[in-house]
């Protein structure tokens, strides 16, 4: 079976009031887990959630994690509010089992996303980058160090000196173009926050930095408000879930957007036919959209939104959100027939995004199918991945002495 997204969408959409339970018929769900029964998440607070002050604007900004949010209208700001409320309210009421996979967690996850509060505990927990920092104990204070450089020579036998003075030249150019308009990277302690993790990632490393993970760091880093989490983090997922993005092939990469192309046929042949008729590369969008894991491409309540499903669920969701977003602007790129140029601005400026519960629901409503991973692998070289476990293993090794 191919893709396809699921006709019993067993998940749990959050309306702005309450919530709104979908019976499960024992398939399974967006993240890949077994529900064999409905069951019901805690109410939200209505009243409480409404005491929010409203804006007087017709537009304003509010601060997230040191970024100006536009908002339009007082309904926008009180609907985003009251979510936020509504997360917090569902999250905390499962106390200590929050921080566990289940079913439960899974709910709130995709349904309301991880509050901010909870952020900075529950992302390290569900990635693998807590159980980096317990293993390669000290290490990120000697990589952030001055002498960093010697000690991987030291400590690794040897140190890609000419690779880590490129890296380093490359992640100074890039520092200044990071969120500059973030109230902490506009300052020079986030400046040189940003260049600590990134040094330290491009001496710990084999792979090296790669432009784009600038950005990936630097919300890491805003989100989580550590330096050693944001590193271990990068490393997470740079590492372990995309192995294969950031090298010099970028095969990982190569192998996914090519997916994606195949996948949208099987959701959306009509779309998919335009797309083939005017010889679109969807990489020229996929590209920014993978690459920087949404950052840059949506609004940031949708980037937090789907990282929270990334860290809970895997990176394979950054898959189905490609999905989701070409299939909510299929009508516009079956529309545009013959006109690249339309093609190319609907999927750039993406006029019809969801909100961002809506487009994370409709992403874990497609199922990508058991042999994904399987057609995944045939679109790689052989024993281009293994090669690159094996050296990331090796080099692992070193610095867990």
């Amino acid at each position: 079976m191919g893709c396809r997204k699921t006709t019993n969408a067993d998940v749990f959409i959050a309306s702005d009031d309450e919530w709104v339970v979908i019976e499960s018929d024992g398939a399974e769900s967006g993240s890949g887990m077994a529900r064999n029964e409905p069951s019901l998440l805690p109410a939200t607070d209505v009243a409480a959630s409404r005491s929010f002050e409203l804006i007087e604007t017709d537009e304003a900004a509010t601060m997230a994690y040191g970024f100006r949010v536009t908002v339009t209208s007082d309904d926008e700001y009180t609907a985003g509010a009251r979510r936020e409320a509504a997360a917090a309210a569902a999250w905390d009421k499962l106390g200590s089992a929050a921080l566990r996979r289940s079913r439960a967690v899974e709910d709130v996850v995709l349904a309301w996303g991880i509050p901010p509060h909870a952020r900075p505990t529950a992302w390290p927990v569900f990635s693998s980058a807590e159980a980096l920092q317990l293993v390669y104990t000290e290490v990120y204070a000697k990589l952030a160090s001055a002498d960093g450089d010697a000690w991987v020579g030291a400590t690794a036998g040897s140190a890609d000196v000419a690779r880590i003075d490129g890296d380093r030249a490359q992640i100074e150019l890039d520092l200044r173009r990071t969120f500059p308009t973030n109230e902490f990277f506009a300052s020079q302690a986030g400046l040189d926050s940003l260049r600590t993790i990134l040094v330290a990632f491009a001496r710990w490393s084999p792979i090296g930095y790669c432009q784009s993970l600038n950005y990936v760091a630097g919300l890491l880093r805003v989100v989580l408000g550590s330096d050693e989490l944001a590193f271990w983090s990068l490393v997470h997922f740079v590492e372990d879930e995309l192995l294969g993005y950031y090298t010099e092939g970028m095969s990982l990469f190569k192998a996914d957007s090519a997916l994606i192309g195949e996948l949208l046929a099987e959701l959306e042949p009509e779309a998919s036919a335009v797309i083939d008729a005017l010889g679109f590369d969807l990489s020229i969008v996929t590209a920014p959209w993978l690459l920087c894991l949404y950052v840059n491409t949506l609004p940031l309540a949708h980037v937090l939104h789907v990282w929270d499903m990334v860290m809970y669920s895997g990176a394979s969701f950054l898959i189905r959100v490609a999905l989701a977003l070409l299939s909510a602007h299929a009508p516009l790129i079956t529309a545009a027939s013959d006109d690249f140029e339309a093609v190319y601005l609907a999927l750039t400026q993406l006029p019809l995004l969801p909100p961002p519960h809506a487009l994370v629901a409709a992403a874990a409503t497609i199922d990508l199918g058991p042999e994904f991973s399987t057609r995944q692998r045939e679109k790689l070289a052989p024993g281009e991945l293994p090669q690159l476990c094996k050296a990331i293993a090796a080099h692992r090794a070193h610095f867990a002495l």
